[in-house]
């Protein structure tokens, strides 16, 4: 193998080092559930999403949500204020 190789292998590896400790405390998990709505073209279908997240986090699910389908189109998700669930 080459100088180079090595090289920036050890960059690589050096700023690897350097990161920097971030958390996402707010979202713990999230469910999608996929239902197929019989309709007259059968391509409908009702996607509904459960988001657990931290009770004492104040950010709301959806916020800038966007939901990209992989054929161009897009669906909007608005904010969801959360239920406190024992």
């Amino acid at each position: 193998m080459n100088r180079r190789y090595y090289r920036s292998l050890y960059l690589f590896l050096f700023f690897a080092m350097l990161y920097i400790e971030t958390y996402a405390s707010h979202m713990r998990s999230a469910d999608i559930k996929v239902e197929r709505v019989c309709t007259a073209t059968g391509f409908t279908v009702k996607i509904t999403i459960t988001a657990y997240l931290n009770s004492n986090s104040t950010t709301q699910f959806g916020e800038h949500g966007q939901i990209l389908f992989g054929d161009g189109s897009t669906e909007t998700m608005s904010p969801v204020t959360s239920t406190l669930r024992p």
